[in-house]
Parts: C-alpha cells; structure tokens; sequence
C-alpha cells in the first residue's frame, strides 16, 4: 500500500490562510482514508503573536478545516514566527519568544470561539 495525501494541499491552504494571524502556510501533510484524516501543518504566524493565542488560532484552524472536510480525525499545528527580532528587540521589549510552539489537539473538541488578534 503507498501512502498518499488524504487532502488537497491547496484547498487546506487556502482554509488555513483566511485564519487571521496567519501569515503563510509553509507545509500540508495528510494522511488516511476519507473517514479517518490525520493532518501536519506548519503555519507562519503574523510578527508578536503572543504564544498564548497558538491554541485559539489552532482552535480556528480546526473549526474551519472541519467544516470543509467531515473525516479530520487528528490535526498537528506547528507554529514559525513570521521573523526572527534581533537580539535587542528581544531586550527592550522583554520578550522570550520561543521559534517554535507546538499544539496538538484532537479535532472533535469544541472550544467556542476566540479572540481575534
């Protein structure tokens, strides 16, 4: 058996692109069968998102993924800063921003809506 895409990369790209905060949709992997989808993406986010909101925009992800494609059984986020700061913005704004921050959720939670950043 070969292991195929499950989704169309381009239309979950497009869904993931009208999410707000995100910036660009770097990689689309899926896998499964129609009723049984397991999903990787890794999104660059919008400069300063604070890493607090990555399950809410994960959350928003999932909710529109999951009207488009009924069988999304499990969904990886994998977040990039749009940019790295330089050091001294780091300094003077007294950030610790982490490169990569990791959500993985289950797609059949329902968390209600979130605050739009």
């Amino acid at each position: 058996m070969v292991d195929h895409a499950a989704l169309d990369a381009a239309v979950v790209r497009q869904i993931v692109l009208g999410v707000p905060s995100i910036e660009d949709v770097v990689e689309v992997k899926s896998r499964g069968s129609e009723d049984d989808v397991h999903l990787e993406l890794l999104v660059r986010v919008a400069p300063l998102t604070p890493v607090e909101h990555s399950a809410a925009i994960a959350d928003e992800i999932g909710r529109r993924l999951r009207v488009q494609f009924k069988g999304l059984a499990t969904m990886d986020v994998n977040f990039l800063p749009a940019h790295e700061l330089p050091l001294i913005m780091h300094k003077l704004l007294r950030l610790r921003l982490s490169p990569w921050v990791f959500v993985c959720m289950k797609c059949d939670h329902g968390r209600g809506e979130w605050p739009h950043v």
